[in-house]
């Protein structure tokens, strides 16, 4: 992932597991969630997301703050950059001091493919595919049950507070009425 990254962007934000599942329980995913709120959402508006047990996925924005560079240690990173650094490392803590192991528990680096608001960058098939993951990965039967993801907000099951709508609305333009999954 390149720690420096332009603002006003889309920006498809993915890691996996690099050994047992990123989430073994609910509270995994609360505690996932509630980290990103602390460390990334301040520097993007998310459009979509999904998280399942093994991969995360985020179809997001990154705002102006979030762009900002500055030095850590002998790197320059983006305060966006620094903040899913934070969530991973975080998180893994938290994660192997439960379990008691240690080690990696992500990927060595996220995955960050940023494109712009053309129709070229096919910006409403990965808004649907982010959605779609649990469903294809044979974790649910039907997209309104899987709680981890945004999907729920956007079908009117659950008012979540992580997805910003109107921007949603505005990148994916007259695509945006027409998702039926």
């Amino acid at each position: 992932m390149s720690l420096i990254v332009p603002a006003n962007v889309v920006c498809h934000l993915t890691n996996q597991c690099n050994k047992s599942p990123l989430f073994v329980d609910t509270r995994d995913y609360y505690e996932f969630l509630n980290k990103f709120r602390k460390y990334v959402l301040p520097y993007c508006d998310v459009l979509a997301w999904c998280l399942v047990p093994d991969q995360y996925h985020f179809l997001l924005v990154v705002n102006q703050k979030g762009a900002e560079v500055h030095q850590l240690g002998g790197i320059r990173i983006s305060n966006f950059g620094n903040g899913v650094r934070l969530l991973q490392s975080k998180y893994a803590q938290n994660v192997n001091l439960r379990d008691d192991s240690s080690g990696n528990l992500f990927k060595q680096k996220a995955k960050l493919r940023c494109c712009d608001l053309s129709p070229s960058q096919h910006i409403d098939v990965i808004f649907k595919c982010i959605h779609t993951i649990p469903y294809e990965l044979g974790y649910t039967e039907d997209l309104k049950f899987w709680p981890f993801s945004s999907y729920p907000d956007y079908f009117g099951y659950r008012g979540g507070t992580l997805i910003n709508r109107p921007l949603a609305q505005t990148c994916l333009g007259s695509e945006y009425e027409t998702f039926a999954f």
